[in-house]
């Protein structure tokens, strides 16, 4: 097993996990007699545009307040959210049973 973390940002903001902030993971996991059991897993925390314009302006002097239009910002990697079936349903196919996520 070999895995680790970074995290890129202030390390008050890495710490607390306030944005604006970007958290990584990966681990992966080899065995030479149980290829079954061969993984790799890879995390990321929320990820968007406008996160990353954000991470940058705090090293980047003149690049805060910088206008992006707000579903261009929006746009990214998001996670799983608690309530990911009722905000899913409308991808469904119209099947909306337990079964389908």
């Amino acid at each position: 097993l070999l895995g680790g973390a970074v995290c890129l940002g202030k390390r008050n903001n890495c710490e607390t996990r306030t944005a604006p902030y970007i958290e990584g993971r990966a681990y992966v996991g080899v065995s030479a007699t149980l290829p079954e059991d061969n993984f790799f897993l890879a995390m990321v925390s929320e990820l968007t545009f406008g996160g990353i314009i954000d991470l940058v302006a705090d090293y980047v002097p003149g690049l805060g307040g910088v206008a992006i239009p707000p579903k261009l910002a929006e746009s990214g990697v998001y996670p799983f959210a608690q309530d990911y079936k009722t905000r899913c349903a409308g991808l469904l196919g119209g099947y909306r049973n337990e079964t389908t996520l």
